[in-house]
């Protein structure tokens, strides 16, 4: 089942959570640019590309980007946050669902950031999501995803406060071991626009757990090819280890 954020939780993200966008832009660029494919090809996929932030910093560099989300809400504040590159027809931003959309344009790297795959739940999802991505993609291109592994989802079990002028949020995560899943419940009040009324919000947010084993392998049995586990900090360096990292990033060629 696919997840669709609400406008609040959409809101809230678009002010909280577009700095790691920004952090992991960089270092995936960096590596695109390392790549032979980027001579040629300088567009960009980017798959549940939420409010728009890491589309902005690959815009920021003279690329072309298309962003989908399932998400009205979060594709909203994309378009919002990118209007002058979709005047000067750089970036476009559609709905789609991850794991069912086919495009036009063909791509020489497709990126998936913060844990968005870890949301499609059972892997029959997450092959039809590698497979749309891999028929997106010129040869020899690039697919760069991330995903919170087991251990990082088990970790979850927390509670955060965030409170500002314009919203309360309150987050609790828990692991259910039953479900193999993390659960994260967001709730809150956001100031609602040229107002001073506030307004509850709630919105729960599922990350399945997978083992980077079987990853590996639907990632093969939909074409991709030289396929390895990494950290942000250097895409070429290649994790033994997977399941002992928090977050990994994935990288697979065409």
């Amino acid at each position: 089942m696919a997840q669709v954020y609400g406008k609040p939780f959409a809101k809230v993200y678009n002010q909280l959570w577009g700095t790691f966008a920004q952090k992991v832009a960089k270092p995936i660029m960096k590596f695109y640019q390392q790549q032979e494919i980027s001579k040629t090809n300088k567009n960009v996929l980017d798959i549940c590309c939420g409010t728009g932030q890491l589309a902005l910093e690959f815009l920021k560099e003279n690329y072309y980007v298309l962003g989908v989300d399932l998400s009205p809400y979060m594709l909203f504040y994309a378009l919002k946050n990118n209007k002058e590159f979709i005047k000067k027809g750089l970036a476009e931003f559609r709905a789609a669902n991850a794991s069912d959309f086919s495009l036009e344009t063909k791509f020489g790297l497709a990126i998936s950031s913060y844990d968005a795959i870890n949301h499609l739940e059972g892997t029959p999802l997450i092959k039809n999501c590698f497979q749309c991505v891999y028929n997106s993609v010129v040869r020899k291109g690039y697919f760069v995803f991330d995903l919170n592994t087991r251990l990082g989802l088990e970790r979850w079990n927390s509670i955060n406060i965030n409170e500002s002028k314009k919203f309360l949020l309150i987050i609790k995560g828990v692991f259910d071991r039953e479900n193999n899943r993390a659960i994260t419940r967001a709730s809150g009040f956001i100031k609602e626009e040229d107002s001073n009324l506030y307004s509850p919000f709630e919105e729960v947010v599922y990350n399945y757990a997978y083992d980077m084993s079987e990853i590996r392998k639907l990632l093969k049995s939909t074409g991709w090819r030289n396929i390895y586990f990494a950290g942000i900090n250097n895409l070429n360096i290649k994790i033994k280890n997977p399941e002992e990292e928090e977050r990994v990033f994935i990288i697979a060629q065409k």
